[in-house]
C-alpha cells in the first residue's frame, strides 16, 4: 500500500476504534505489517510522553491489534481462543479508558462553562453600566439592575416597554435607524450618544454601545450597554465654559499675562495687553525675541532672576524693569512671577505685567509737587499751618508766627484756642469737628485772632483735610484781611449811598411829571380867573407851592449827581496801577493777581475815582466767585465794538467803533444766563451784604460816561467783565453837542408823546393855547404810526424820553428816517445831558425842555426856535 504515513495512521486509528467498538478486528495483512514496522514505535513514544487517558486507551487498542497480528503471524505458538481473548480484553480496556477520558473531559468543559457563566453573571450584574438585551422588535428580554437605576423603572415595567420609549423623541429616529442597520448587518456606529427620558420625565444624556447577538450565525438581538453621562456632559460643559471664561479673562485682562516654559526665556503664550503695552500686535510681538524689547540695562537682571527662580533660590516675586516701546520710548513695567508646578515639578512660570509709566510719572510729579509745596509753604505771603485734632499747630511757616507776633518756640507751645478771639472760638471749633467727621462744610470762612501784643486781626481761613504721617490733619491758610474788611465796609457804605442816589433820581423824575400836571394846569387856570380875585390868589398859592416842590425835586436830582461825575482826560493804565493795593486787599488768600496792560491804550474823558470804583466792584465780584482760589487777571486793551448789544441782555448798547477797555477775568464758578440778564438790575444780588453781583451802581457810572459793560460767563468756566469807554475826543464832541434851529413848516400840528395822561392833557392845552392842533400818543409805536400818517402836517414832535414800547431815542431815530427834516423837541424829568445821553444824533434835535415846565416856558422855547428858523 503506497499511501502516506498520515493516511495509514488514520486508517489504523479508524480500524482500531471500530474493532474496539464492534468487538472484532478488521485486519489486513498489509495493515498489520505496516503497523508493527512503522506506526507502533512513534505512537507508543507519544503516548508515554503525553501520558493522557486518550492516548493510553488508544495505545491499549493498538496493542491489542498488534498482539493479534503477532499471533496470526506465528499461528502455531498460541491457541485460537487465547488470541481472541487477548484481542477482546485489549479492546475492552481501551474502550473503558476512552469512555473514562471522555467523561472527565466533558466534566471539565462543563465546569469551565459554569465558571465562565458565573464570571459573566457577576460582570453583568456588577457593572456600573446598564445592560439590556433587545429582541428584533427592540423589546428588552434581559437586563441588569443598573439599567433600572438609569431609567427609574423596575424590571417588570421595562419588560412591558419598547427600548425606543426610553429615548428622547428628538433622538428616536437616529436610534431606530442605527438599530435597523445593526440588525441588517449594515454599517452603523457601535457607540454613540443620545438623550433618554427617565420615568419621572427627566432628560438624561447617555452613551450607548450596541453589539449584535448571533445564534447559528444569524443576528437574533442586540446587546445594549447604556452609560449615564449626564454628569460627565455637565462637567464637560462646565469645563468648556471655564476655559472660555479663562480665555476671556486672559485676553480681556487689563494686565499683561504670559506663560513661560523652563527651557527658553520667550513666552509660549501671552495676551493682547502684553503687545499693546509695547505698541505691537500679538503677531508682531510673537516674531520678536523677547529680550529685544527689554531695556539693555535690565536684561541681565531679568535673566538672573529667572534662572535663580527656576533653581529654587529666593527671588522677589514682584519687581520693576524697563522695556522699549515700538516707537522707541521707554515703558516702565511692574512684573509679578509665579512658578507653575505639577506633581511638585516646576513646569513653567506665569507672569503678570502692568504698565506703570504713568504711575512713575505721577510719582515723580508728586515728588516735584511736594518740593514745590514745601517751597511755597516756606515762602508764602500767607500764614500756613497744619493742626492736629486738638487744633494745636504741629507744622507752620514763618509768616504764621510773624503775623501774630510770636517766636517759633512760643507758637509751637500754643493752642489755636489761645489765639482765637473769644467770640469766634466756638464757631471755629465746631467747624473743625464737623470737618474731621467728614461733613461737607464751607472750606473758607472768616474769624478773628489775637496778636501777641493784644491787637485783633480779621483773617480769612481756608481749611482742608490732609494726611500727615498717616494721620488726618487740618491744613489752614490764613490771610490777614483786616484792611480789606475796612475797605469792604467803606465800599458797602458807598454802594448804599449810590442806591439812595439812584432812588432819589427816580423819585425826582416821577415828581417832575406830577408837578408838570399841577403847575401846568395852575398856569392855564391863572389866565382864566379874574385878577385880584380869591381864585387868582389860590392859583398863585398853588403855583408858589409847586415851584417850591420843583426846587426840592431839582435838589434831589442834583444830589443824585453830586460828586460822582467829575470827568477829565485820563489814562486807564494809570487808574489800574493806582488801584493795585486796593484790589489786592479785596482778594482772598488763594487768589493770584495778574496784570496785562497795553502801552497803546487810548485816553478817555472820565472821572478816575468812579472808574476806580467800577474796577474794584469787578474785582470784589470775581473774588467772591473763587472761594476755592484761582487767578484774577486785569487787562487793558483797545477793542472794536460792532455796535448794539453783543453780550448778555444786561449789556448797554454802543455805537460801532474802537473803545478803550478794562477787562477783569476770573477762574471762578461762573454765572448762568438767567443771572447774567439781571446783573445790572438795581438791588439785584446773590451774595450777602450786596457783594458779588451788585453791579447796578457800576452800570450807572459807566452809562454817565457814555460807555458800556459786557459780562461773559459760563458756569464752571469763570467770568470776564469788560468796561468799554469812548476815547477822549469822542466824549468832548458829545459834551459840546448843540441843537439845530427849528425851521418853519406849513403844518400846524404838534405830536405830543408821553405815557402820563396828565402830562399829555396839560401839554396839549398849552400848545392849543399857542394855536396848534395836537395829536397825542402814549407809547412809541403809536407815535410812529401817527407820524407816518400825518407827517406832511406835523410841525413839531414833542417827545418824552421814557415811554413804553419803542423808547424815546428809538422813536427819534425812526422819525428822522421817515422825515430827515422833522422838528423834534425832547422833554424829560432829568437834565439835558442825562436825557439825551442815549441819543445817537443829539445834534439833530430841535430843542430840549426839562420838566416841570409852564405854558410860558414852552411858549418861550417855541418862539426862540421860530426866531432862529
Amino acid at each position: 500500500m503506497k499511501d502516506s504515513f498520515w493516511t495509514k495512521l488514520a486508517i489504523v486509528l479508524v480500524y482500531a476504534i471500530a474493532s474496539a467498538t464492534l468487538g472484532y478486528l478488521i485486519l489486513t495483512k498489509d495493515l498489520t505489517e505496516w503497523w508493527f514496522s512503522i506506526a507502533l514505535p512513534p505512537i507508543f513514544f507519544v503516548c508515554l510522553r503525553r501520558r493522557k487517558s486518550l492516548y493510553r486507551s488508544m495505545l491499549l487498542i493498538i496493542l491489542g491489534v498488534g498482539t493479534v497480528h503477532y499471533f496470526l503471524r506465528y499461528p502455531g505458538r498460541f491457541s485460537q481462543e487465547f488470541i481472541e481473548f487477548i484481542s477482546v480484553f485489549a479492546s475492552v480496556c481501551g474502550l473503558c479508558e476512552f469512555i473514562t477520558f471522555e467523561f472527565k473531559r466533558r466534566d471539565k468543559v462543563n465546569q469551565l462553562l459554569r465558571d465562565s457563566e458565573d464570571r459573566y453573571r457577576r460582570l453583568f450584574e456588577g457593572t456600573q453600566d446598564g445592560i439590556v438585551f433587545l429582541e428584533r422588535d427592540l423589546t428588552p428580554s434581559l437586563m441588569n439592575d443598573h439599567i433600572c437605576e438609569v431609567t427609574g423603572y423596575n424590571r417588570e415595567e421595562l419588560l412591558e416597554k419598547s427600548f425606543i420609549d426610553l429615548v428622547h423623541p428628538s433622538d428616536r429616529e437616529m436610534v431606530l435607524s442605527n438599530a435597523g442597520k445593526r440588525f441588517q448587518g449594515g454599517d452603523a456606529p457601535r457607540i454613540y450618544e443620545f438623550r433618554g427620558i427617565r420615568k419621572n420625565g427627566d432628560v438624561i444624556e447617555v452613551e450607548g454601545s450596541f453589539d449584535p447577538v448571533y445564534k447559528d450565525r444569524e443576528i437574533v438581538g442586540i446587546q445594549v450597554v447604556v452609560r449615564d453621562i449626564t454628569e460627565r456632559k455637565r462637567n464637560h460643559e462646565a469645563l468648556r465654559e471655564s476655559e472660555e471664561r479663562y480665555g476671556l479673562l486672559f485676553e480681556g485682562a487689563e494686565e499683561g499675562i504670559a506663560l513661560y516654559g523652563v527651557e527658553t526665556p520667550d513666552p509660549i503664550l501671552f495676551n493682547r495687553r502684553c503687545a499693546e503695552m509695547l505698541g505691537y500686535t500679538q503677531e508682531e510681538l510673537a516674531e520678536r525675541d523677547m529680550m529685544e524689547v527689554v531695556h539693555p540695562d535690565d536684561r541681565r537682571m531679568l535673566v538672573d532672576n529667572n534662572r535663580r527662580r527656576l533653581a529654587g533660590e529666593a527671588v522677589p516675586r514682584t519687581y520693576e524693569y524697563r522695556c522699549i516701546h515700538k516707537e522707541g520710548r521707554e515703558v516702565n513695567i511692574e512684573a509679578s512671577f509665579d512658578l507653575i508646578r505639577k506633581n511638585d515639578e516646576i513646569i513653567g512660570i506665569q507672569a503678570f505685567f502692568r504698565d506703570i509709566t504713568e504711575k512713575k510719572k505721577a510719582e515723580q510729579e508728586l515728588k516735584e509737587s511736594a518740593e514745590r509745596y514745601r517751597a511755597l509753604f516756606e515762602t508764602a505771603n500767607d500764614s500756613i499751618a497744619v493742626f492736629d485734632e486738638n487744633v494745636r499747630p504741629i507744622l507752620f511757616n514763618e509768616k504764621f508766627y510773624q503775623v501774630l507776633g510770636y517766636t517759633t518756640e512760643e507758637i509751637a507751645a500754643l493752642n489755636l484756642l489761645e489765639i482765637l478771639h473769644p467770640d469766634d472760638r466756638e464757631i471755629v471749633l465746631e467747624k473743625n469737628r464737623q470737618r474731621f467727621n467728614g461733613q461737607d462744610i464751607p472750606r473758607t470762612y472768616e474769624f478773628r485772632v489775637l496778636k501777641k501784643g493784644g491787637g485783633v486781626l480779621t483773617v480769612e481761613g481756608s481749611f482742608d483735610i490732609v494726611q500727615l504721617d498717616g494721620k488726618k490733619r487740618i491744613q489752614g491758610i490764613l490771610r490777614d484781611i483786616t484792611e480789606r474788611k475796612l475797605m469792604e465796609n467803606r465800599l458797602f457804605e458807598k454802594q448804599k449811598e449810590r442806591t439812595l442816589i439812584t432812588l432819589a433820581g427816580g423819585i425826582a423824575h416821577d415828581f417832575n411829571n406830577i408837578l408838570l400836571g399841577i403847575m401846568g394846569n395852575a398856569g392855564l387856570l391863572k389866565d382864566e380867573v379874574l385878577k385880584d380875585s380869591d381864585a387868582e390868589e389860590m392859583v398863585k398859592s398853588i403855583l408858589s407851592s409847586s415851584e417850591r416842590l420843583a426846587r426840592l425835586t431839582k435838589e434831589l436830582l442834583d444830589y443824585s449827581r453830586a460828586g460822582i461825575h467829575q470827568p477829565r482826560r485820563i489814562d486807564l493804565n494809570q487808574v489800574v496801577l493806582d488801584s493795585i493795593d486796593m484790589v489786592k486787599g479785596s482778594l482772598g488768600p488763594n487768589v493770584l493777581l495778574d496784570f496785562d496792560c497795553s502801552p497803546e491804550l487810548k485816553q478817555v474823558h472820565a472821572d478816575p475815582m468812579q472808574i476806580q470804583q467800577v474796577l474794584l466792584n469787578f474785582c470784589v465780584n470775581s473774588n467772591e466767585a473763587m472761594e476755592d482760589g484761582g487767578t484774577l487777571t486785569i487787562r487793558t486793551r483797545n477793542l472794536f465794538h460792532p455796535g448794539g448789544q453783543q453780550g448778555s441782555q444786561s449789556e448797554m448798547e454802543l455805537e460801532p467803533g474802537y473803545y478803550a477797555c478794562i477787562q477783569v477775568s476770573d477762574t471762578g464758578t461762573g454765572m448762568p444766563t438767567e443771572v447774567l440778564n439781571h446783573v445790572f438790575d438795581p438791588f439785584f444780588t446773590t451774595k450777602f451784604l450786596g457783594r458779588g453781583l451788585g453791579l447796578a451802581a457800576s452800570a450807572g457810572i459807566v452809562k454817565n460816561h457814555h460807555g458800556s459793560i459786557r459780562v461773559e460767563s459760563q458756569p464752571g468756566k469763570g467770568s470776564t467783565f469788560t468796561l468799554f469807554l469812548p476815547e477822549a475826543e469822542e466824549i468832548a464832541r458829545k459834551d459840546a453837542e448843540t441843537f439845530r434851529v427849528a425851521g418853519s413848516s406849513e403844518g400846524n400840528k404838534v405830536l405830543i408823546v408821553d405815557d402820563d395822561n396828565v402830562v399829555v392833557g396839560v401839554t396839549s392845552k398849552m400848545f392849543q393855547k399857542m394855536g396848534y392842533e395836537t395829536l397825542t400818543a402814549n407809547d412809541g409805536d403809536k407815535a410812529l404810526s401817527l407820524f407816518e400818517i400825518h407827517k406832511d402836517k406835523i410841525h413839531l414832535v414833542f417827545l418824552d424820553i421814557q415811554i413804553p414800547g419803542l423808547s424815546g431815542p428809538e422813536v427819534f431815530e425812526k422819525i428822522l428816517e421817515i422825515d430827515p427834516g422833522a422838528q423834534v423837541i425832547v422833554n424829560s424829568g432829568y437834565d439835558r445831558s442825562t436825557a439825551i445821553a442815549e441819543m445817537r444824533d443829539p445834534e439833530r434835535l430841535a430843542g430840549y425842555i426839562q420838566k416841570p415846565y409852564t405854558a410860558s416856558d414852552l411858549e418861550e422855547l417855541i418862539q426862540s426856535l421860530e426866531a432862529h428858523a
